[in-house]
């Protein structure tokens, strides 16, 4: 949803060519539409892999303006290789000249040291623009971090509603019109927490 709404934004204010990076064997994301050029540098994450690295530089050349979605990855929460490659990569574009947003990512109560420092890192760049996507992770970014961040709302927010027939959509209207209550509920761990 974060890339479709960040895709879908971008086009409607006039960006004429997005590429998108991932780290997948395949071409990433495969599904989203309006993506001009999907770069996938699966090596660049697991053993460093400098020959992605130097064609990733090269790749930047043609970027006008970088942007992470950071979302829930960026404090080490699910793995350090992840977050840390992440980091990396926006780093390279920053360094490379390339205006480069963060956007909307949070950070847990705790995030890993090596996340931290790619924080740091991101920070020392006079291009970058952090963004977090809540109050709390604005305060720990101050925190951890010791600069300062925007606080933005989630790019999902700006996702497109979808209008097309749906089953559950018809299933909900008629139960409504029968007068009945239902409520559906998705939990998650956050939650808890």
């Amino acid at each position: 949803a974060v890339i479709t709404a960040a895709v879908q934004h971008l086009r409607g204010n006039g960006i004429e060519s997005i590429s998108l990076i991932g780290f997948d064997q395949t071409p990433p994301w495969e599904n989203i539409a309006h993506i001009d050029n999907r770069i996938a540098i699966p090596d660049f994450f697991k053993t460093g892999g400098w020959p992605e690295r130097w064609q990733l530089t090269r790749d930047f050349l043609a970027f006008d303006r970088f942007y992470l979605l950071g979302t829930d990855m960026l404090d080490g929460h699910y793995t350090g290789w992840h977050t840390d490659g992440l980091l990396k990569i926006a780093r390279q574009a920053a360094t490379s000249g390339i205006p480069t947003n963060v956007v909307g990512f949070s950070l847990k109560d705790c995030p890993l040291e090596s996340a931290i420092r790619g924080l740091h890192g991101l920070e020392s760049c006079h291009n970058t623009t952090m963004c977090v996507r809540d109050q709390i992770s604005l305060t720990r970014y101050r925190r951890f971090v010791g600069r300062e961040a925007v606080l933005t709302a989630d790019p999902a927010f700006l996702l497109e509603p979808d209008t097309s027939p749906h089953s559950s959509r018809d299933w909900l209207r008629s139960q409504a019109s029968e007068s009945d209550l239902r409520i559906g509920l998705n939990l998650s761990s956050h939650v808890y927490d």
